[in-house]
This record gives C-alpha cells, structure tokens and sequence, in this order.
C-alpha cells in the first residue's frame, strides 16, 4: 500500500499556474485544505469554500490562516462575496 493519492498529482499542476506575485487566490471545492495550506505558503491571502461542513472543520485544522467558508460553487454569488480586486487574483478549481 502506498501513501500516494490522485490529487497530490494535480496539486503540483494546479500550484504551476500560480501567477508570479498572486496576492489573492479562492480555492473552489477546497475540502480538507490541503491544497489550500500549500498555497498559503506562496500567496498571503487564500479563501476556500466547500459544500461540506465536515470537511470545512477538517480544513480548520489543516491550513490555519485560510479563510474557509461554507458555499456549494454552483450557486454562490462569488463575485459578491469574493469580488475580484486585481489581475493577480486567481480562482483555483480543484
């Protein structure tokens, strides 16, 4: 048995396209924050919504210092709640 998982591999893709000096950046469908954790460590100011309240609790925990929010994608008004204040602000879907 091994410790890898599929996301790890699209996280390394996803964290290439970080724009060089993002300052901003919303993780869609964020879960337990992995990926967010990693991303606070390159940009200052990562927001993450999920759907899932457990999940957002576990994220609590695992990427401190990223706002998490409860939202589904599909129907949250993101550009009210996240409104988009530069060109170095960067959705990342996961």
């Amino acid at each position: 048995m091994t410790d890898w998982y599929p996301d790890a591999w699209y996280h390394r893709l996803l964290l290439a396209q970080l724009p060089t000096g993002a300052q901003r950046v919303l993780h869609v469908g964020c879960g337990a924050g992995t990926l967010s954790r990693v991303v606070a460590g390159r940009v200052p100011h990562v927001g993450g919504i999920d759907h899932s309240p457990v999940v957002l609790d576990a994220a609590g925990v695992a990427a401190p210092g990223v706002t998490q929010h409860l939202a589904d994608a599909v129907t949250a008004d993101l550009r009210t709640r996240w409104p988009r204040r530069s060109p170095t602000t960067d959705p990342i879907p996961s």
